[in-house]
């Protein structure tokens, strides 16, 4: 017999990153379109696989960028990529980073394109923060993905196939047509996903077994 209760995020944190302003950091973004990802540089993250999907959309050309958070042991293979592939001004590493606010303030898609996955928290944290998700389709993100975004999700050992979604999110998201679908998936991860609910179902899952 298993109970699957879901992993509980601290959604008071990030209701923190809301409240402050960002307007100096926005600045250095305006008039730019930005993709953002969250995550150690290990390889089931896929960071290579980005960074061609990426190159493959012009960005110098069409004024993209991709803002890496994390830290790891392939960092350097992905600082050479970026040179190879002429497109180290269009992606900002950052480093592990405490405050992630200002990352969701200016960013306007969140790219995911994992081959190998757990229970992902930051991808409950961005829509939180009303992020669309472009992520790939591996069955560990079918819960934490809200169903509108399902439409944008790739086989993540297909470039052609990522960067036609990474596209399509981005051209659906300047046009506002993701706007009732950002707010939707908020309130979707705050009713399935918040700490309070983890905390009451551990409770009755303890006081069922107590009296059985």
């Amino acid at each position: 017999k298993f109970k699957v209760i879901n992993n509980g995020i601290n959604f008071l944190k990030l209701q923190e990153y809301k409240s402050r302003s960002y307007l100096e950091y926005r600045n250095k973004f305006k008039n730019k379109d930005v993709f953002l990802h969250i995550g150690s540089f290990r390889h089931q993250k896929n960071h290579e696989f980005m960074l061609k999907v990426f190159s493959s959309l012009e960005p110098i050309k069409n004024n993209l960028f991709l803002i890496l958070i994390g830290d790891g042991e392939g960092k350097k293979i992905l600082l050479d990529m970026v040179d190879k592939l002429n497109i180290r001004k269009n992606v900002i590493f950052t480093g592990i980073q405490k405050d992630l606010g200002k990352y969701f303030d200016v960013s306007h898609i969140f790219f995911f394109p994992s081959i190998q996955e757990g229970f992902v928290n930051v991808i409950i944290e961005a829509q939180y923060m009303k992020l669309p998700i472009c992520g790939s389709n591996i069955p560990a993100l079918d819960e934490s993905i809200y169903k509108e975004y399902h439409q944008y999700r790739f086989d993540p050992n297909n470039i052609e196939e990522a960067s036609s979604c990474l596209m399509k999110i981005l051209k659906d998201y300047k046009s506002k047509k993701l706007e009732h679908s950002r707010i939707n998936a908020a309130d979707f991860v705050k009713d399935n996903f918040k700490i309070e609910l983890m905390a009451k179902q551990i409770a009755d899952l303890y006081y069922e077994l107590k009296n059985n």
